[in-house]
């Protein structure tokens, strides 16, 4: 993904949705795995087949990578 890019812009707007967010995991939010023995919570960049992969820890929200594969929902 190119820096300035639409597509930078997008994933941006996405982290900076999760960083105001009230309550997570929210809605837009899906617990997926992470193979062999790990497991995420997942948003998806709106307009885009980009994903967020995050966990919450404490209060603080860890990205752990942006892909272009959808995540496999474990729920």
């Amino acid at each position: 993904m190119e820096r300035g890019s639409d597509a930078s812009g997008a994933v941006g707007a996405t982290l900076s949705a999760l960083a105001e967010s009230s309550g997570l995991p929210g809605l837009l939010d899906v617990e997926a795995a992470i193979p062999p023995t790990s497991r995420a919570l997942v948003r998806r960049v709106a307009g885009r087949n980009l994903w967020i992969w995050h966990r919450v820890v404490d209060d603080e929200i860890v990205t752990l990578r942006v892909t272009k594969t959808p995540p496999m929902p474990t729920g």
